[in-house]
């Protein structure tokens, strides 16, 4: 797999690391961050706040605004999509492997 570039670190991925985590709460925040401060379409999660990372979990925590809502008033599905894969590939960056996923197939209802 590619990897994912983060500022500091080169490339994160490519295999077992000796019984280490591949990341720290920090390097991760930091890895979030980048992507987030990106002029493209990440950027709608821009108020994403890492709340806590333990290995293959994390919990993010975003207030949905306006400009986060449909025509409806409630959250956009293709944010929602989005917020799914982004946080999921975050947890599998704070594992042992630090490899992110890529996501093939979604349905959100």
């Amino acid at each position: 797999p590619a990897g994912v570039a983060v500022p500091g670190r080169g490339r994160a991925g490519g295999g077992h690391r000796g019984g280490s985590m591949g990341f720290t709460v920090e390097s991760l925040k930091e890895a979030m961050k980048y992507m987030l401060e990106s002029q493209g379409f990440d950027r709608v999660l821009r108020k994403m706040k890492l709340q806590s990372a333990t290995p293959g979990k994390v919990v993010c925590e975003m207030k949905v605004e306006e400009e986060h809502t449909n025509r409806g008033g409630t959250l956009h599905g293709g944010l929602t999509a989005t917020l799914v894969d982004v946080v999921s590939t975050a947890a599998l960056l704070y594992t042992e492997r630090a490899v992110p996923g890529v996501s093939v197939d979604m349905n959100i209802t």
